[in-house]
Order: C-alpha cells, then structure tokens, then sequence
C-alpha cells in the first residue's frame, strides 16, 4: 500500500506584483502536511519536495516527476501550489505563473496544469492512488473545472481526485485561502466527529473566513482516503475518535430530525427501558445515531442525553461490546474511571474468573459507581447479534436492568427479542406529510415530492436512498410506483458509472462485502487478497477505483491508511447481494478464507489482536467456514486462532458448542470435540473442578459413540488423568497415565504425539509424587524422541525442556536448572508468544531459581513482573496467578521482609484455599512456607503446632516420600531443636535420612539440608570428629546443589563454619 505525498510549490511572478504571504504560507502548509499527526505526507520528491521560486522548467519537471514516482509506487499524491494563476478569457484554460512566467500565458513561457496531469496520466506505467490538488491563485476555480471536465472525460473518469481552489474565476485575496486552510489542518474542526478532514469539509469554512472568494471543490468519485489531515479539533462527544464515528456521520449526513426522535426522547425519559422496533428501512439506526449527537438535532436531544452508544454488526464480540461502550463512559461519567479503580482494587471479594468480559469491563465496575443521576446506553441492531455473541450480551443487558440508574435503549426488527422489560416504541411507516417535510430540508423542488412519496411508501431508508440520488442527479425519475428496497437496490446498482469491463468485478467486490457483514469490518488489504483470489486485480489503488464507484453503498474507515476497513452500508443491502448472487457470496466466504489464511496464518502464539488481520481472523473466519459447511475447519480454526485470555476462549467455545450441538445433536463427533474444548478452556481458566466433570461426562459419551480404542476416547482419558493431577492428587493422576500408556501405544504407536505427551505426564507426575529423579530421566529420554519425530521447534519439544529444567532443580541441581532455563526462554518465547502459560510458568520458575542460586533482589524483581503478567493475562485467581503470588511472598522472605510475608501469606492462604481447596498442593505449599516464616521470626511455639497439624496431611495427600513432605519432616527437625534440643532432633534426622536418600537422593538440595542439621547436631552433642567428617562431605555438595550463591548457599557456610570448615 502506497504512501501519502505531498508536493507544495510557491512562487512569485517576476512580471506581476509581488505576494507578500509567500514564502510563509506555502512553508507552513509544506510542514502541517509534513506533520505525521496531521497531513501524513512524506515529500514526494527525493530531494525536498518544497520548491520556492521555481522556474517555468523546474516546476513541469517537479510536478512530472511527484506524478511519475507516485504512479510507480501506487502512492496517493498532493499538489499544492501557491501563487499567481491566469485563465484565458474565452476557454477552460488555465496556467500558473512561476517566477520566470511570461503574460500573457502560453503553454511554454508558463504552466498548463491540466495538460500535464492528463498527459502524465495516460503515459504513466503504473497507478497513482488518487490525486489532491490544493491551488491558491487568481482564478484556480477554472483550473479546477477544467480539470473535472479533461479528466472525466478525455481519460475515461479512470482517475480519482479532488481539487480545492481559493476561487471560481476571480481574483484572489491575500492568500487567506491557504492561511485558513493550514489553520483549519493545525487545529482540526470539532463541529466534524470523524478522524480525518477532507476537502468538502474544510470548503465551506474557508468561504466563511474569507469573504471575497469562493472556494471550489470539483472532484470525480470523491473518496474519503483523500483527506487533508487528521482531525485535532473532534468534538466532545464520548463517542468521537472511537470507531463507531464514522457510522454516526454517515447516518446523520442529511439526517432531519422527526417527531419519532422528539416522542422517543420523552418515551425514555419517562421509562427506564426502551426497546425502538421497526421493520428493516425504518430509519432505526439514524434514531439512535441523533440520540447521540445533540447537536444536529435542532435542540430535540438534550446535551448529554446519552452516555454511551454502540452499532452492532455480525462481527461484534462481547469483548468489544464491553470495550466501546465503557471507552464511553470513561469520558462522559467522571466517576466511572473511579468506578473501575475501585472494581480493581477490591475485587478480592469476587470470584473474577466466573466474570465474563462484559462484568469485568461493565458491570463489575458500574457495581463501585459513586452517586450519579442516570446513565443512558443505546444499544442499536440487536437483531445483528452473531449466534456467537448474543447469549452473552443479552445477559449483560439484562444484568443493566438492575441498577437504578442505568437507562437503555435498544432497536430491532419486528421479529426480534429484546431484554425483559423493555418499553416497546414501534415505528411505524412515515406519513406523506413527514417524508414531504424531509425533501423539503434536503433541498428537494416539490415536483419530486409525489414521485418520491409513491415509490418509499413511508419506508425511510427508500426514500433517503431517493432523495440521496436526486441531489446527485436531478434528472432522476422513477415510473414503477411503490418500490421495494430490493428494487431500490437494484436501482442504485444500474446508476453507479461502472465500465462494463468491471462489472463482473464490482459484482465480486459486493459479494466478499456481503460475506463479511454490514459495516465497515473487513481490511482493505484483506478484500484486495481475496479479489485476487478470485482472479480479478489485486492492487489497493484499483480497488479503491471501484469502491468510491459504489458511494454511499459501502463504508470506510481510517480512508486512504494501511489501517483501513470497507463494509456495506446497510443490514439489508447485505441481505440483498446475498440473496441476489448467492454462488458469489458463496465463492468470496472461501476466497476471504484463503486470503485470511495467507495473510493471518496460523501460530502457535495467541492472536495478536493490534494487527488488523489476526484479529479480524480471529472474529470472523470460523463463520466464513461455517457458511461453506466447512465444521471440521471450523473447529481447527478455533482451537488455533486462541486469545491470551483463557475466560474469552472458553466464552467463545462456549458460544460455539452450543451452536454445533443445536446443529448436530449431543452426541455428534462435532458437538463432542467443542465439549471437550470447553472442559479444556474450563481448566485452563482456573475452574478445574469444573473441566474434570465436563471430562467424565464426556469419557461416558466417548465410549458409547467410539468405543474404548478411539482417538478421542484416548484422550478424554488423559485429560481426566490430568485434571485429577491438577485438581491435587497427584499420586492417582501418575497411576491413571500409567494405565493409559500402553492402550496409547498399542493404538497410536510409539512415536505417535499423543503416546509421547503420556510419557511427558508420567514424567511430570513422578516429579509431582515426589520421584524427581525418575521424572528427569524420563523426560531426557523423552526429548529425543520428540525432537527427532516433531523437530526442535515445536512447541512439545520446547516445554518438554522446560520440564527437563524444573525435574533437573526438583532433583537438587538449581543452578543447572537456571542455566537450561535461560538457555530456553528465548525460544519458548519466539515461537508460542511472551504471554503463553508455558512461558510465563519458565519465566516463574526462572525467578525463583535467581533467588535460590544467585540474588534474592534480582528474584524478586523478576516474580513481580512474572506476576503482573499472569494477572492481566490469567485473572487474578487463577491457580497459576495464585502459585507466582506465593513466590513473590517466598522470595520476599529471602529478602529478610518475615513480618511482611507472613502478613501477606495471611491473606494469600485464605484466597488459595477459597479457590483451589484446602487441601490443594499448591495450598500446602503456601502453608509449609508460613511455618518457616514463624521460625524466622521467633514464633516457635505456633510454629510447633501448626508442623505437627500440618505433617500428617502432607504425608495422605503428597505421600510420605514427596520432596515437598520431606521438606516438612526437615522442618519439624529444626523445631524439635527449638523445644528439645539437639539431642532428640539428631535422633528423628537420622531416622528419616534413608527415606531422604531414597526418595530424592544424597544430592538433592532437601537431602543436603538434612545432613547439615545432622552435622549441627553431632557438634552440638559432643561428637564434633564425626560433624566435621560429614560437614566436608558435604561442602562439596553444597557448590553443587546451589551453585556457592544465593540464601541457601549462604545458610549452608555458616553452618560448615561453626564446624570450622571455612573452604567452602
């Protein structure tokens, strides 16, 4: 896509008077175009493409040469010249007068504008993206028109462009026409709402501002990606700069306000909800539009009347229903942003992982508003609601129903169903005297009054559509009297100035339209891949050629940028091409299918929703393959197209499986693959006593339709396996893999992914049963095989390593562990994406590896940022979320804050255990840790209690020989020292040592512990011979276990050297 350039030449006129506004105005319009927050040009020359002064010569060669580069780069040129101009009396002719210009004028002592354009024009290799051309002279205005007319008609209208003069055929005045027009770029218009200014815009401002011209806007198919500059000057409006402008501008242009507008401001005045049904036409839209912008009501719709708006369209998601409707209310209820802080800061007391996104964005923070009169949110085209989307914000406008100070106004069809409670206001069709009143406020003459009146009917989007082709074209007529808006449609189609060589063309670009949804949703760049597809020309420029054809049939935002989106007007025009081409719709759903998949490709990463092709994948695809019949890809699609967020994954595979189980039925293989998902997307959002139920509901259901040897029934059968881990019992997860490893093999066969991802388990629940050493073989084993069968980048291979660094420090060696998992984090990032669990898990791991074996402060500062990122990815309570949170207070504690972790771990236990169970590993855990933080701070004797509370629990829940109850057995020997003395405790750490040795090994760090509480212990009871022999057996193990730094490495020295062992 082609850059926007910008060409400004200003220049005196050696034989005329001299300008005193030059060089200043023609500089300073150079550089508010130059301004990427404003014009967004670069030069269009290499050079500079400022000329001051040019010569006749220089200024052909410089407008030749912009053109020609701008041809060859599918680029969108303006042309800006500033000075002296003569027409020739008699003729459409008209030339600018650089410095050495002679006068009277001739083609070669001055310049010709049009001739070279059109000349440039047919001889240019390439295609120019649209023209703009800016002319502050004396008599510009004929340079315009005689422009429209040699281009139009001498080129075929091939060209889209627009000129703005400073005059119609007078002279000009002190250069106000490019002071204002600079003005009007620097500052922006805040009586426009839209982004972007254009030339019909500022045109009638700069007639205001200098009374002695009249500016001149001749253009052949005005396109909106034409625009002079963004719009610094929006006006207030929460709705403005959102994307829902531009739908608000395009319905108010012409609107004139109704008495359904007055009746339907006192209709919601009255009640609190208000439900606006109409049939398709009847001008329902536009209604809710003039509710939000005050201003163009003439004094109907009260200044501040709504709150908050929102346009429906196939493609809009719960996530951004939740998102544009609170942007709004950030900006128009001071105490909304307040609102959300508070939701934030006290969301302690809610369970946010049973919030869909609508209560995290909406409702939870309305729940924490201050004081506040009423909010008023309009809602419009419920009836557009994909089947994806409706459930949830159906919900979410029931769930407004119970604040006393929310009002709502819906539209939809006839046949639609709106909230309970809502106060029906049916429009009827508009009387002749309201459609009359209508023509009158657009400038229509009377005798097309009758003509207009017969064909609409009283349908108002008829006659708009009427009305709209009328002021185009004022030799309009119809004689077929009433017309219907397929008819209308028709109508509009055969108007439109098409070469008959495009037909076929303009006829796909409706269809891909149609196929992707009303409104503007689909990226430009995206409709010009499935043109292509299609077999018709790709370019941007050449589609923008046809789309500005179509007028007001599509819509566009963010013109003329790389960010730019069309989509057909209206619900019903969609619904018309559809039914109207229906192989061609048929045919672009699978060309948009094609061209998503070229330019969104599948990643293991989660959708990147900044760019506008993932995201639009992300929204979309599944139903372009679902309209094709495509179920299987459907639900490829799904599982591959993920959100970072876990909740929005399970709310749109739950929106999903519905859909394919109202389809196919509960059993059908499809219905059970999208169960099977939302128990998946269950746990992985954090309800994983919820996915463990889903899972043995759907292991009944796989043996009954596939048996016991099926793929899937070997699956569900892992993934029950795994939640029962997950869920805490780790020692009946281990047994059930176990079991299923040779079913997987007989089946699948060795190599096959899903025998190797058993293994994994086996591996990662011997480490979870308290075998780490088991676990790091069986993994090391494991990651050949995986890397030879899948290659190293794929993402089992990548976190089987991660596995291989956490068995590796479960197994005593921390510091090799952080040095595999530095050596990982780069690649586990690059390919699954910063935010995926598995990095964030490494990123955990590494942190608390830091603290272990290097610094305590560098760990810290590492597990808060682990943490930040797991809160805004997972949710505060997710169990993942949760587990980093006790890091943080565990290596906070390493950093000598005991009375801080101790506080926190207060309320962390609590939480933990609310969400994940009392008895839960991760719980234990947390508890274990609060033992040794009431040791450190001299808090024995609830330290005694609670160990003796404790121990019994870890040894029926993690088992006797699990690293983390061993830890606790090392820790009930350090309190038997603290109430008894060393004697006792050297007794108990002789008496479990073989069980340490057994269990985890002589160089685990755990082991190595219990040797020096046991060397301690023989030196404190008089056999000091036998506490140095074993303190230098172990000082060996203590570089090797910690790497000789970090808290435990420095704990283990003092230790030696009160045994009088200083080289360590």
């Amino acid at each position: 896509m082609g850059q926007r350039r910008i060409l400004v030449i200003g220049s005196q006129c050696s034989q005329l008077n001299t300008l005193s506004f030059l060089p200043e105005a023609a500089e300073d319009l150079y550089r508010v175009m130059l301004d990427p927050g404003k014009g967004a040009c670069v030069p269009a020359l290499e050079s500079g493409a400022l000329l001051i002064d040019p010569t006749v010569i220089k200024t052909r060669e410089a407008i030749s040469d912009a053109y020609t580069r701008a041809t060859r780069d599918n680029a969108t040129l303006f042309i800006a010249y500033i000075g002296h101009g003569e027409s020739v009396p008699g003729s459409d002719d008209f030339y600018l007068l650089p410095v050495d210009a002679t006068t009277p004028p001739t083609s070669y002592g001055a310049v010709h504008f049009t001739s070279i354009i059109k000349e440039l024009h047919r001889i240019s290799s390439g295609k120019i993206d649209g023209l703009g051309v800016l002319i502050d002279t004396c008599y510009s205005g004929v340079a315009g028109f005689a422009a429209a007319k040699t281009l139009i008609g001498e080129l075929n209208g091939n060209l889209r462009f627009e000129f703005l003069t400073a005059t119609a055929d007078t002279t000009a005045a002190n250069g106000c026409f490019s002071r204002t027009l600079v003005n009007l770029l620097e500052n922006g218009v805040s009586s426009l709402p839209t982004d972007y200014l254009h030339c019909r815009d500022v045109r009638p401002l700069i007639e205001s501002s200098c009374p002695h011209q009249v500016p001149q806007n001749p253009a052949y198919n005005a396109d909106n990606g034409l625009w002079l500059a963004r719009n610094h000057g929006l006006p207030k409006e929460p709705w403005a700069k959102t994307s829902i402008a531009e739908i608000i501008k395009s319905l108010i242009f012409s609107y004139v306000p109704n008495v359904n507008l007055k009746n339907i401001v006192s209709f919601s005045e009255k009640n609190k909800h208000v439900a606006i049904i109409g049939a398709p036409g009847s001008g329902k839209s536009t209604l809710c539009a003039g509710l939000a912008w005050p201003s163009k009501t003439k004094n109907i719709v009260p200044v501040g009347f709504v709150n908050a708006v929102i346009f429906i369209t196939e493609a809009t998601s719960p996530q951004d229903f939740g998102r544009i409707i609170a942007d709004q209310l950030v900006k128009s209820v001071p105490s909304f942003n307040e609102a959300i802080f508070a939701f934030e800061k006290n969301y302690v007391n809610f369970d946010l992982l049973k919030l869909s996104s609508l209560e995290r964005l909406l409702i939870g923070p309305l729940k924490h508003i201050g004081s506040v009169d009423e909010i008023r949110i309009v809602v419009d085209s419920l009836d557009r609601l994909s089947l994806g989307a409706k459930r949830s914000i159906v919900y979410a406008l029931q769930e407004l129903r119970n604040f006393d100070f929310i009002k709502t106004v819906v539209s939809a069809r006839l046949t639609t169903d709106v909230p309970d409670g809502a106060m029906p206001y049916e429009l009827a069709a508009a009387d002749k005297g309201s459609i009359g009143t209508y023509l009158v406020e657009r400038g229509l003459p009377s005798s097309k009054f009758d003509e207009i009146w017969l064909a609409s009917q009283g349908n108002w989007l008829v006659a708009k559509i009427l009305a709209d082709m009328f002021v185009e074209n004022p030799g309009s007529a119809f004689d077929m009297g009433t017309l219907r808006l397929g008819e209308i449609y028709s109508e509009m189609l055969s108007r439109c100035d098409i070469d008959e060589d495009a037909v076929i063309g303009v006829r796909k670009i409706l269809a891909i339209l149609a196929a992707a949804g009303g409104g503007p949703v689909l990226p430009l760049k995206l409709m010009a891949a499935a043109m292509g597809t299609l077999g018709e020309v790709n370019d941007v420029a050449t589609l923008r050629d046809r789309l500005v054809v179509l007028r007001g049939m599509v819509m566009r935002t963010d013109a003329g940028t790389k960010n730019e989106s069309v989509g057909l007007f209206h619900d019903t025009f969609v619904d018309f091409i559809s039914f109207t081409y229906p192989d061609e719709v048929q045919s672009a759903h699978i060309a948009l299918v094609v061209a998503i998949q070229y330019l969104a490709p599948f990643e293991y990463k989660s959708v990147d929703k900044d760019n506008q092709f993932s995201r639009y994948a992300f929204e979309r695809e599944a139903e372009h393959l679902w309209k094709i019949g495509n179920v299987r890809d459907v639900l490829n699609c799904l599982d591959k197209r993920n959100s970072s967020s876990p909740i929005e994954n399970l709310q749109r595979w739950k929106n999903w499986h519905e859909r394919i189980r109202e389809k196919f039925g509960n059993e059908n293989p499809f219905a059970l693959e999208s169960m099977a998902q939302v128990a998946y997307w269950h746990g992985s959002a954090g309800f994983g006593d919820e996915a463990l139920k889903i899972y043995h509901e759907l292991l009944y259901y796989f043996y009954r339709v596939h048996g016991p040897d099926h793929e899937q029934t070997l699956a569900c059968r892992h993934n029950v396996a795994f939640w029962i881990g997950q869920n805490g019992n780790s020692r009946l997860a281990l047994k059930l893999f176990k079991e299923l490893l040779p079913d997987r093999t007989r089946v699948l066969g060795p190599e096959h992914p899903d025998t190797l991802k058993t293994l994994s388990n086996i591996a990662s629940w011997q480490q979870q049963s308290g075998n780490p050493r088991e676990a790091l073989k069986l993994a090391e084993s494991l990651l050949v095989d995986r890397t030879r069968t899948l290659g190293k980048d794929h993402p089992d291979v990548l976190i089987t390593r991660s596995n291989i660094a956490l068995h590796t420090f479960s197994a005593g060696s921390p510091e090799e562990a952080l040095r595999l998992g530095i050596e990982l984090l780069p690649d586990l990032t690059r390919v699954l994406g910063e935010d995926n669990p598995s990095v964030l898990t490494l990123r955990d791991s590494i942190a608390s590896w830091t603290a272990t074996c290097r610094s305590p402060a560098e760990g810290l500062i590492l597990a808060k940022s682990v943490l930040q990122d797991r809160k805004r990815v997972l949710g505060e309570y997710h169990p993942d979320t949760i587990l980093t949170e006790g890091n943080v207070v565990n290596i906070a504690g390493m950093n000598g804050d005991i009375d801080g972790c101790l506080t926190s771990l207060n309320v962390l236990i609590p939480l933990a255990e609310k969400h994940l169970g009392a008895e839960h590993p991760t719980v234990l855990v947390f508890k274990s840790n609060y033992l040794s933080f009431l040791g450190l701070a001299g808090r024995n004797s609830e330290r005694a209690s609670a160990i003796r509370a404790l121990l019994p629990i870890f040894e029926r829940v993690m088992g006797e020989e699990h690293p983390d109850t061993l830890s606790l057995q090392l820790a009930n020997v350090t309190q038997m020292i603290e109430e008894n003395g060393y004697g006792d405790a050297l007794k108990e750490a002789e008496r479990i040592f073989p069980k340490f040795l057994d269990a985890v090994g002589a160089d685990n760090q755990v082991t190595v512990n219990l040797q020096l509480l046991i060397a301690l212990s023989m030196h404190k009871t008089g056999r000091s011979k036998d506490a140095q022999e074993l303190g230098r057996t172990i000082a060996g193990k203590v570089v090797k276990v910690s790497g000789g730094t970090g808290h435990f490495s420095k704990m283990a020295k003092m230790i030696l050297n009160n045994l009088g062992i200083n080289d360590v």
